[in-house]
Formats: C-alpha cells, sequence, structure tokens
C-alpha cells in the first residue's frame, strides 16, 4: 500500500512541477509574469476538484488524493517563490 502511496506522490510532485515550468516558460518577457503564470499553472483547481469529488459522492481515496495534490503542489509552489524571491534580477543588480 504504501508503495501506491509513494508512487502517486511522485506522480503528483512531476506534474506539478512539469506545469509550473511551462508556466514559467510560457510566462512572456517579465519577470513578475513569469511568477504569476508559473504559480497559476502549478497551484491549478484542487479546490474546484475537491467540490466536484465532494457533490458526486467520491470514494474518500478520490478526495485523499485531490488533497494530497494540493498539499505537494502548495510545498512545491512555496519553494518555487522563495527560489524567485533569492535570484536578483540583472536589472535591479546593474543599477546598484
Amino acid at each position: 500500500m504504501w508503495k501506491a502511496g509513494a508512487r502517486a506522490l511522485l506522480a503528483i510532485a512531476a506534474a506539478v512541477v512539469v506545469s509550473s515550468a511551462i508556466g514559467h516558460l510560457l510566462g512572456g518577457g517579465t519577470r513578475e509574469t513569469r511568477t504569476a503564470l508559473a504559480l497559476s499553472c502549478g497551484a491549478r483547481n484542487a479546490g474546484l476538484a475537491l467540490l466536484v469529488a465532494a457533490l458526486n459522492r467520491a470514494p474518500l481515496a478520490m478526495s485523499a488524493t485531490v488533497l494530497a495534490y494540493l498539499v505537494v503542489s502548495a510545498f512545491i509552489v512555496i519553494a518555487y517563490v522563495l527560489r524567485r524571491r533569492r535570484v536578483v534580477p540583472t536589472s535591479i543588480a546593474s543599477r546598484e
């Protein structure tokens, strides 16, 4: 049972990383737009998925998977934001 859970978490993490990377790459030329699009792609609509699962009386495993997606995506998105804050844009660094 643990192996299936670990594989599911790994698949969730991979989906969040790939979707965040796609959002970052397609975010345009400005730093803020890249970050915003990466966040929106990485976070997705876990709350909406949980609502749909609850309204359709989905099995508890489905709700647990959606909650796991929400938690894993939150950790990855927070790590991305912290990383983006640490990197100083070259335009700001060149002015100093």
